[in-house]
């Protein structure tokens, strides 16, 4: 297997891992209840300016809400699969993306 076949394989196989992690745990890790808004039209402002600060802070909410799902994709979180299980099928699989990314970067094609 060419190395950016088990790079496709890899990201594929976390992607997976993470969207079946999210399905069992919405609220921890999928972007859950902050997907949709509730808002009444008599509650909206349409002059209400929110301060320069309030994106960078709604930025860095929707990262977090990224990076839990990158860490769903890793963990393979699924409820009642053991520990051992998990490891035995994800370990291997960083083991592998490891040596790829050590033998990319030494210069190994």
């Amino acid at each position: 297997m060419e190395k950016i076949d088990f790079i496709i394989l890899y990201v594929i196989i976390m992607m997976c891992f993470g969207v079946a992690s999210s399905i069992f745990y919405p609220e921890q890790y999928a972007f859950g209840e902050d997907d949709y808004i509730d808002v009444q039209s008599d509650d909206y402002d349409a002059n209400y300016d929110p301060p320069w600060w309030q994106g960078i802070v709604d930025a860095l909410g929707g990262a977090m809400n990224f990076f839990k799902f990158l860490w769903a994709c890793i963990s393979f979180n699924m409820p009642f699969c053991p520990l051992l299980i998990r490891a035995l099928l994800t370990v291997p699989l960083h083991i592998g993306m490891g040596y790829v990314a050590f033998t990319l970067l030494r210069g190994g094609g």
